[in-house]
C-alpha cells in the first residue's frame, strides 16, 4: 500500500477524539465496469478534473486531452485536445493571442454550457460544449511554468444578475474573479501571503472561501478543498491531516463537525445541488459520501484503488462520478454504481 504523507498540526489523539467517525450508510450499488476511460492528473495535490453535466455526461482530462464519455453508449470521445496549438476563435482583451501548446492540465469545471481548463502555467482555456474551436484563451498568472503559476482551481458561479462568472486560485497567490458573460473580462484580483489551492463562492455570492498553504489560512488548515452547502451557510473544507471540517459562516470560531478520512489528505469536496450528499475524496483510494439530512451520521465508504483524481455529481444529482488512477494496474476501470431510490451515481476507478 502507497503511504502518503500527512501534515498534522493538531496531534493524532485530539484528532481521534473530534472527529466524528459514522458508518452504516448504503447510497450506491455497484452496476459495471468499463476500459474505455484512462484518466491522468499533473499534480498530485490537484484533483478537479472530473465534471459530470448530466446524469449520463462526464467530462475528464488524459495526458493532453479532454474526453467525453457516456454512461448510455458507454462511449468515449476526445473533445479537446491541448497538446498541439490552442488558438481561440474569439479576440476580446487579454486574450492570448498566440495560444498555447502542450498545456499541462491542472484544474477544470464544467458548467453553463462551457469548460473552462486551467493549466500548469497560469493558462485558461474557455471551449462552449457544443462549439468545435476553442473561444478565448488567456494566461493569467505572470509566473513563467514551473515558477508558481498553476491555476489550481477554476469554478463557474452565477451572479445575482443572472452573469455567469469564474472564480480561479492560483499557486502565485492569487484568487481572480471574470465575468464570463461579458468578453470574459477580469473582474477583481486578490493577493494573499500563501499559495491559494481553492476558492469557492457562496451560493448567494456574499462570501467566498480561501484554502491554501498555510497554518494561518483563512478557516482551515494546509487545506485543498472547499465546497458550499446550497443553502449558503455551512461549507467544507478538505485538509491536509486527513479531515473535512464543516463551517458554519456565521460563527467560524469553532466547527460544526469534523469528519475523517483513512488514510490521506482530503483532496476534493463535492455537495449534491439539492444538498442531501456531500462527499470528499481522499487522496488515495478512498471515497466518502455522506448522508447531510441526518447530520452526517450516515456515511457510505467507497473502497477504490489508486489515486482518486475528481469526483462530481450531476446538477440533477442523479448521478456521481469518481475517478482514480494507477501505474500499478495495466488495464484502466470505470466502475458504475447506482444510487437506490432510482438515482444513478457512477464512478470511474481508472
Amino acid at each position: 500500500m502507497k503511504v502518503y504523507k500527512i501534515i498534522r498540526h493538531v496531534p493524532q489523539y485530539q484528532l481521534d477524539k473530534i472527529c466524528a467517525n459514522f458508518r452504516g450508510g448504503n447510497f450506491y450499488e455497484f452496476q459495471r465496469n468499463t476500459k474505455s476511460v484512462k484518466p491522468t492528473y499533473s499534480d498530485f495535490q490537484l484533483t478537479e478534473l472530473v465534471w459530470a453535466t448530466s446524469r449520463h455526461d462526464v467530462y475528464l482530462s488524459s495526458a493532453y486531452s479532454f474526453f467525453h464519455w457516456s454512461a448510455l453508449s458507454r462511449r468515449r470521445t476526445k473533445f479537446l485536445n491541448v497538446s498541439g496549438p490552442v488558438v481561440a476563435s474569439e479576440r476580446h482583451p487579454g486574450a492570448a493571442l498566440a495560444g498555447f501548446r502542450q498545456i499541462q492540465i491542472t484544474s477544470m469545471t464544467a458548467k453553463n454550457n462551457l469548460l473552462v481548463v486551467g493549466g500548469y502555467g497560469g493558462e485558461l482555456i474557455y471551449k462552449y460544449l457544443r462549439m468545435k474551436d476553442v473561444s478565448y484563451c488567456s494566461k493569467i498568472s505572470e509566473n513563467e511554468v514551473g515558477d508558481n503559476a498553476s491555476t489550481n482551481s477554476v469554478e463557474i458561479y452565477e451572479s445575482p444578475g443572472a452573469a455567469t462568472r469564474l472564480i480561479t486560485a492560483s499557486n502565485d497567490c492569487g484568487v481572480r474573479l471574470f465575468n464570463l458573460s461579458n468578453e470574459f473580462a477580469s473582474l477583481l484580483h486578490f493577493s494573499f501571503p500563501w499559495a491559494v489551492n481553492r476558492a469557492s463562492v457562496s451560493p448567494d455570492n456574499k462570501f467566498f472561501v480561501v484554502v491554501g498553504d498555510n497554518v494561518d489560512g483563512f478557516l482551515s488548515d494546509y487545506s485543498f478543498a472547499s465546497a458550499w452547502h446550497p443553502e449558503g451557510t455551512v461549507f467544507a473544507t478538505g485538509n491536509q491531516d486527513t479531515t473535512c471540517r464543516l463551517w458554519d459562516v456565521r460563527n467560524t470560531s469553532t466547527t460544526l463537525e469534523v469528519l475523517k478520512g483513512n488514510m490521506a489528505a482530503i483532496r476534493s469536496i463535492k455537495f449534491s445541488s439539492d444538498g442531501q450528499f456531500m462527499t470528499m475524496a481522499e487522496q488515495g483510494d478512498f471515497v466518502h459520501i455522506f448522508d447531510t439530512k441526518h447530520m452526517h451520521n450516515k456515511s457510505q465508504e467507497i473502497d477504490l484503488f489508486g489515486e482518486i483524481t475528481g469526483i462530481s455529481f450531476s446538477p440533477d444529482t442523479e448521478s456521481f462520478f469518481s475517478v482514480s488512477t494507477t501505474k500499478l494496474l495495466a488495464a484502466r476501470l470505470v466502475a458504475c454504481l447506482s444510487i437506490k431510490e432510482s438515482l444513478n451515481i457512477f464512478i470511474l476507478i481508472i
